[in-house]
């Protein structure tokens, strides 16, 4: 994998397929909520080579789900499941199968363990972030994949930044008893911002995954950058910009 492969909207390498979008291929809040269908995200996945996608149906907590090489799966090349398996992460070793979230500030974030082949995405807001649900998800590779610490790549997608991602002093009770990520919290002008990316970034530092396998290319503040999704600056007309990992 290339090492500066997150800086790309694209890139396909050793293997891995890797895509994080914004606007050009945004997902609209009647697609996800009312349809529960996207014949433009499905284009997307297919226009990789792929077929076979899950799209999550997130839940803004810390549980995912593992997908095996199941009956429903292991003899198929054309499957789509849309929004069938509830959390907010996924992890297969199944190859040309894409893991797809959809976010608007929060942080998608791609792992890889290119010795055991397997992936996992993770969706991460700040509820899940405060659960660990990132923790969780290379957990469950470990235990199912036997993946080691050393081997994990993590590939962050665009997020809110510390520009703008402004919160609450009772938001901070959420995170007090975290014992990393000391500067996750900026103040300007008697305002308070959180910086999610910073925190998960000094987490996974601390949990023994090794700084130089963590890309934080993508830092364009999604709230401020107007090319992204946000629901921060879009309210309840903030559509959701898609990022999904497949290996081939």
């Amino acid at each position: 994998m290339n090492k500066d492969v997150s800086g790309f909207p694209s890139s396909k390498d050793d293997g891995l397929i890797v895509f994080f979008g914004d606007k050009q291929h945004e997902i609209s809040i009647r697609e996800i909520k009312q349809l529960r269908h996207s014949e433009s995200l499905k284009k997307l996945v297919n226009d990789h080579g792929l077929k076979t996608f899950i799209v999550l149906d997130q839940t803004h907590g810390s549980q995912g789900v593992c997908v095996e090489e199941t009956d429903d799966l292991k003899n198929k090349t054309n499957f789509e499941s849309w929004f069938e398996y509830k959390g907010d992460f996924i992890v297969t070793n199944k190859k040309n199968c894409a893991l797809v979230v959809l976010t608007a500030d929060c942080i998608p974030l791609v792992l890889y363990d290119r010795k055991k082949g397997a992936i996992g995405i993770v969706h991460a807001g700040w509820k899940g972030t405060a659960n660990g649900v990132v923790f969780r998800a290379i957990e469950k590779m470990q235990h199912v994949y036997g993946t080691s610490l050393k081997d994990v790549q993590c590939f962050f997608g665009w997020s809110a930044g510390d520009c703008c991602y402004e919160v609450t002093s009772e938001f901070l009770e959420h995170f007090k008893n975290f014992d990393y990520g000391h500067n996750r919290f900026i103040q300007k002008q008697n305002k308070i911002f959180f910086n999610n990316r910073l925190h998960v970034c000094d987490g996974l530092k601390k949990f023994g995954i090794q700084s130089e396998n963590i890309y934080t290319t993508n830092e364009l503040c999604t709230i401020c950058h107007i090319r992204f999704c946000s629901a921060r600056r879009e309210k309840e007309h903030a559509g959701r910009q898609v990022t999904f990992v497949a290996l081939n």
